[in-house]
């Protein structure tokens, strides 16, 4: 079969552009939402958007029996839609169980489709370009999120929170309908049984990989818990977008090009860079707690979760054969996950237990600095991209 990235990479990334101004872009927002409309207060407001990562975990693990009993078309079409259903469980019966139900539903579906599409668009991608193919679809869903981030944000100020999530769910729907014009492809598969992924995911390179996406994913979960719940104390809710904008716009640009650089510099000095340079930019705000400050440090958790996200997928198609990758990227992703469900929790509580996010900041800051390091022990030869293999 004659590959052909254009189609099945150009679909797949437009729908993910509005799934992630849809849903995705909810995300930053849902937290100070749930605190302003509940009585839940911040830690249970959080433990809804934590439930999310938590069972994704468990999917990344166990979704390979669902994707086999229904198809690499269907999962990504069902996959998607249960970013609508989500969404709408929180306009529609915003009951602390429901959500968490909703929430652990909504694991499943994007467990279904993070899996398959990041295997498609490698499947249908050439080896040498994994880099560019990678940081191409990655790119998609960081511009959405910054689309949803501009049209949510005036959403919430102009006709408020139920406007906002009637928004969201309209946007995500528009992806859901494009992405079911994804190409039907017969990829050669072999199923991503629980045992086979677990064993990625601890083995010896996996630890690696997994703790430099663990520490990555402990930054975005930062900027949704301790960031989002700051600046609505600090400054209003009005002013979380505003603030927290830097991080996906920068996260947008620096995608594609982490990418295309890891291709020709090698994977592990690009994660090093990206790593030293957002540990430094984090302790930028403990000195001098402003909103300026709180910009720049968004914009510097956006560079390391690009690179990251990236290379990853790169190292993914670098090391894994085709039948095999949809396990490889469930046991190398899972740790992402976990990474942004405890920081939601762990980084809540050590805002409140500290009265500040200073000392999340600098427990994060030093562990960037660590995986800057950590970055130099992957191996050469799954670490390079294929342009210096």
């Amino acid at each position: 079969m004659k590959k052909d990235p254009g189609c099945d990479l150009w679909v797949l990334s437009g729908a993910f552009l509005f799934i992630f101004m849809g849903a995705g872009a909810l995300q930053q927002f849902l937290i100070p939402y749930l605190e302003r409309t509940t009585t839940w207060g911040a830690m249970r407001s959080s433990l809804v958007l934590a439930m999310v990562y938590l069972g994704f975990v468990l999917w990344r693990l166990l979704g390979g029996y669902s994707i086999r009993a229904l198809g690499d078309h269907r999962a990504i079409v069902i996959g998607s839609a249960m970013y609508t259903l989500f969404a709408a469980v929180v306009l529609l019966y915003p009951r602390l169980w429901a959500l968490l139900a909703a929430a652990f539903v909504w694991s499943w579906g994007a467990a279904l489709l993070w899996i398959t599409s990041s295997a498609h668009v490698l499947d249908a991608s050439r080896r040498e370009h994994y880099g560019r193919t990678a940081g191409v679809f990655y790119a998609a869903t960081h511009v959405g999120f910054v689309i949803g981030l501009v049209v949510l944000g005036l959403l919430l100020r102009t006709v408020g929170g139920r406007g906002m999530l009637i928004g969201a769910i309209a946007l995500t729907a528009v992806g859901n309908v494009v992405i079911a014009f994804v190409p039907r492809r017969d990829f050669p598969r072999e199923l991503p049984r629980f045992t086979a992924v677990l064993g990625v995911a601890i083995g010896a390179a996996g630890r690696v990989v997994g703790v430099l996406q663990f520490a990555a994913a402990m930054g975005y979960g930062l900027l949704l818990g301790v960031f989002a719940s700051s600046i609505q104390q600090e400054y209003g809710i009005a002013a979380v977008a505003p603030i927290t904008m830097s991080f996906y716009v920068v996260r947008a640009v620096i995608s594609p090009f982490a990418g295309m650089l890891s291709d020709r510099l090698g994977r592990a000095r690009v994660l090093a860079g990206g790593f030293a340079m957002g540990g430094a930019a984090l302790l930028l705000p403990v000195a001098v707690p402003a909103a300026a400050s709180l910009v720049v440090a968004a914009a510097a958790l956006g560079a390391v979760t690009a690179t990251v996200l990236a290379v990853v997928l790169a190292l993914a198609g670098d090391t894994a054969a085709p039948a095999s990758r949809q396990a490889t990227i469930a046991g190398l992703y899972a740790w992402r996950d976990l990474g942004v469900a405890v920081t939601i929790l762990l980084g809540q509580y050590l805002r409140l237990l500290f009265h500040g996010f200073q000392a999340p900041f600098v427990v994060f800051a030093a562990l960037f600095f660590v995986c800057a390091w950590l970055s130099g022990r992957l191996n050469p030869a799954g670490a390079r991209g294929a342009a210096g293999s």
